[in-house]
């Protein structure tokens, strides 16, 4: 019985052997049909569709180039001037007054002021005084125009000419106001060499010191003070 059986296995695997080996050689016999299969092989193949090249990298466009603000010359108006040194001398909320007043234009073209700057600490503690929170959005242009004009004379004043013996000095600004007094105070300096004395003057204008005198420019004089001219009626 146990003959029988491996007999027969035996004889499967004899047919399996002659099965394959018969179509191994109907196909080697046929090489149409092997054209055909390499023909399958390579339509299955190109089917699979590759991922699409990305697109060249474009690179952003260059930044415009970076316009650096005018340099301060004294060629320029009085107008061109500050606005070219508002940053580095911290003068951008008196520029603010300047052009919501109605002077800006004035100051652009007209010859013959002295304008009497503020710092922007000179320009808060004003506002502080007059209750607007700090800030020059809140001033209307009327007020920015007496502010303004309070600041500026239709004169050349040039500091460094005057002397304490010259007699009184008196100015009216654009308002027909007289600006404060004018004062000279005088500094003895000595460094090292006690024969090096040397006298430093400075200027007042009531309580207003002026801390840049006589930055002249083509169509006027800038003085720089530290503290707002009051109204000299309040």
């Amino acid at each position: 019985m146990r003959i029988k059986s491996n007999l027969g296995l035996f004889c499967l695997a004899i047919a399996i052997i002659l099965t394959v080996t018969i179509q191994f050689s109907c196909t080697e016999d046929n090489p149409q049909e092997l054209e055909k299969q390499q023909q399958d092989n390579q339509s299955n193949q190109d089917s699979i569709v590759n991922p699409p090249l990305q697109d060249s990298i474009v690179n952003p466009p260059l930044q415009d180039s970076i316009v650096n603000p005018p340099v301060p010359d004294k060629t320029m108006t009085i107008a061109a001037y500050l606005e070219a040194c508002s940053v580095d001398y911290g003068i951008a909320d008196f520029i603010y007054i300047l052009k919501h007043s109605d002077m800006w234009d004035a100051l652009s073209q007209d010859s013959g002021f002295t304008c009497f700057v503020l710092h922007n600490e000179a320009v808060r503690h004003m506002l502080d005084y007059l209750q607007h929170n700090k800030s020059v959005e809140t001033l209307s242009d009327s007020e920015c125009s007496i502010i303004a004009k309070r600041h500026l004379v239709r004169d050349i004043i040039l500091l460094s000419s005057l002397k304490e013996d010259d007699g009184d000095f008196n100015w009216n600004n654009l308002l027909g106001e007289p600006i404060p007094p004018l004062t000279i105070e005088y500094d003895t300096l000595c460094y090292f060499d006690p024969t090096d004395i040397q006298i430093r003057s400075r200027f007042r204008f009531g309580n207003s010191i002026v801390i840049s005198a006589d930055d002249t420019v083509s169509n006027g004089m800038l003085q720089f003070i530290d503290k707002a001219f009051p109204d000299p009626t309040d």
